[in-house]
């Protein structure tokens, strides 16, 4: 949702100067628009009616309506659901590492990747205590083992 977001933002700003009134008026109309039938626009689910813009409009069309809140809750739910599902289908949980595996590990100061041993894994955290060659203790995540 944030992706979609920030590319109808850009869309807004190539075709509209910042800061003009005629970028005021696109971000109004795009605020205005529904994006499904049951979610409405942003600015109806925020006022629960649509406001006034430059196009004419029958003031019926201006009063406000309700929408049940479990409903839209639901829906967005459902949203929200099926976009982790997506972004989650490659995704896999890393093997645990126990005390004793030889392992590199990353150096943030030369950006270079040396061997380490895995001494203990730290049980509140998602990282472990790891030993490089010269005896020297690590905490380290994952991400940099």
């Amino acid at each position: 949702m944030v992706e979609r977001a920030a590319q109808e933002a850009k869309k807004l700003l190539n075709k509209t100067a910042y800061g003009t009134a005629g970028f005021y008026n696109a971000l109004l109309e795009w605020r205005n628009t529904p994006r499904d039938k049951l979610l409405q626009s942003p600015v109806q689910r925020l006022m629960r009616r649509t406001t006034r813009t430059q196009l004419p409009v029958h003031t019926k069309l201006l009063e406000p309506k309700t929408v049940p809140p479990k409903q839209v809750t639901t829906r967005l739910k459902g949203i929200r659901q099926r976009q982790k599902t997506y972004n989650n289908r490659g995704t896999r949980d890393l093997a645990l590492l126990h005390p004793g595996s030889e392992v590199t590990v990353f150096n943030s100061r030369n950006s270079e990747w040396h061997p380490a041993i895995v001494v203990s894994e730290d049980p509140t955290q998602r990282s472990y205590i790891v030993a490089n060659e010269h005896g020297e203790e690590f905490r380290r995540n994952r991400g940099h083992i």
